[in-house]
């Protein structure tokens, strides 16, 4: 093993002990792979270009899905429009009273990448989404967490799952 794939390992064993994980399974498509806790659940529906894992106490939910772009627009146009379609359809979930904590756009290697971030203070529900575009394609990843208790407690598990995140060469092909 490199000295950088060591340091990584080190820093993931890190990021499950810190969310209270105690191991980790790969759930992969043609187009990604990505590591979630080894006690949540692929659901029964996830095929294909939608995948949906859920911890098995329910109080947390990944949902990962693949779209094809057919308005020809720039990438960074495209991003744009469907994070503010995304950020316009949380704020109005009718009895939610949702409010965005963070979003940014930004460029990373070949892909285009658009992130929000979302909290329910009524009903302790947050929802972090990741859109990744490259050129027609775009994966949308979204972490739910149903039961918020803390920005930490949440993002100790977000972090593990979305620094876990791998586009694989299908996808730029």
């Amino acid at each position: 093993m490199s000295f950088i794939a060591r340091i990584l390992e080190s820093f993931w064993k890190r990021g499950q002990k810190a969310a209270g994980v105690q191991g980790v399974n790969s759930v992969e498509s043609e187009s990604f792979r990505v590591k979630v806790p080894s006690n949540w659940r692929l659901n029964k529906n996830s095929e294909g270009s939608v995948i949906e894992c859920q911890s098995m106490d329910e109080t947390k939910g990944l949902y990962i899905s693949i779209f094809q772009n057919q308005k020809f627009v720039t990438n960074e146009a495209w991003i744009l429009e469907q994070m503010q379609f995304e950020i316009d359809k949380l704020l109005a979930m009718e009895g939610q009273s949702f409010k965005l904590l963070n979003q940014r756009i930004y460029q990373s290697g070949k892909l285009w990448i658009g992130e929000w971030d979302g909290l329910s203070d009524l009903t302790q529900y947050r929802i972090v989404t990741k859109n990744m575009l490259k050129g027609a394609k775009l994966i949308r990843m979204s972490f739910h967490d149903y039961q918020f208790e803390s920005l930490e407690k949440s993002n100790a598990i977000r972090d593990l799952i979305f620094e876990s995140f791998e586009v694989k060469t299908a996808f730029y092909s």
